[in-house]
């Protein structure tokens, strides 16, 4: 009689758990944990995993950012004292330095662009709040023109210095959040179509035309998407989101992280939301990289072993490939 290992010459392998390598594609194999078979295919939710990247020399949270995971830019932030910072730091992948300062300290301020061209946009924690604006060459920071209103509380910007965008966060200290949407085109700022939720300490990623708005304080799920005219509520994340981070685009994105010490790490497929690798450990109000779904890092805020109202100096890095792990069944 026939047995599989005959046909094919070889055993089902039995894993304790999943994969998390893209060389794994094809695999057929049984999962001891779950006592079910699985395989992995090309597509669908992705294989990932964070890691351990370079830890950055000032701790802080709050803190403005943009860039990828091979150059990233964290400015500003908050210390243990003074609390407001102009430390700038850039990392290449590896490791951070310490680059210009920016021309006014600033927390709880926003960013967009790259790591060699990014936009530092407002800041402020109750009472004080700024509508100041600079601009990153690589080398230094430069004033331009300032957003029409103040705005603080962590302002989400998607986009580069040349076509940008700035919404979320609040334009009045206290619990109010504001539903304004401004667009830079590189000289100046216009304001553009209202948010449908206003929401504090979210997440942004994408274009100045093509934009996902997540999370947000207090802890939720809201997801609005932007297509250049207006904004529409779109599938909710499966857990809440504050004080987090995001990379990708509005068909090919993952949010990760939370105020509240949550390992969550979730992606988006353009239409649904999968629940995918969680942190080595937690972070919350910490800086993002936006520009890369596949290479992500998240650094500073607080962290696992950093006591409430301390600032860590940590930094994770997310990698993945799009295969999809498949749980086989007889339907």
């Amino acid at each position: 009689m026939a047995t599989y290992k005959g046909i094919k010459g070889q055993n089902v392998s039995s894993r304790a758990s999943d994969p998390s390598s893209a060389d794994d594609a094809g695999l057929l194999y049984y999962n001891s944990t779950s006592g079910t078979f699985k395989v992995v295919l090309d597509g669908g939710a992705p294989i990932g995993a964070w890691s351990a990247g370079g830890t950055m020399i000032t701790g802080r949270t709050e803190l403005g950012s943009a860039g990828s995971q091979t150059n990233a830019l964290g400015f500003g932030g908050n210390l243990p004292s003074p609390a407001w910072s102009a430390i700038t730091e850039q990392y290449n992948g590896t490791a951070w330095a310490e680059v210009g300062d920016l021309n006014t300290p600033r927390r709880a301020g926003g960013g967009l662009g790259t790591g060699s061209a990014a936009l530092c946009l407002g800041a402020g924690e109750a009472p004080d709040f700024i509508s100041a604006v600079e601009e990153w060459n690589d080398t230094s920071w430069s004033t331009v023109e300032a957003l029409p209103a103040v705005r603080g509380y962590l302002p989400c910007g998607t986009g580069t210095v040349t076509a940008g965008l700035c919404f979320g966060g609040s334009t009045t200290p206290g619990t109010t959040k504001t539903l304004l949407v401004e667009k830079w085109n590189g000289t100046g700022w216009t304001e553009v179509a209202n948010v449908n939720t206003g929401r504090q300490f979210a997440t942004g990623c994408g274009t100045a035309t093509a934009t996902l708005f997540m999370g947000g304080n207090p802890g939720n799920q809201l997801v609005e998407e932007y297509n250049g005219t207006g904004w529409t509520e779109t599938t909710e994340t499966n857990n809440a989101h504050d004080y987090t981070g995001s990379s990708g685009t509005t068909s090919s994105a993952v949010i990760y992280g939370n105020g509240t010490d949550t390992f969550k790490t979730e992606a988006y497929n353009g239409s649904t939301w999968t629940e995918v690798a969680d942190f080595t450990q937690s972070h919350g109000s910490a800086g993002t990289t936006r520009t890369a779904v596949d290479a992500a890092a998240y650094f500073a805020g607080y962290g696992a072993g950093v006591p409430p109202g301390s600032k860590g100096g940590s930094c994770e890095e997310w990698d993945y490939a799009d295969y999809a792990v498949q749980t086989v069944t007889t339907s």
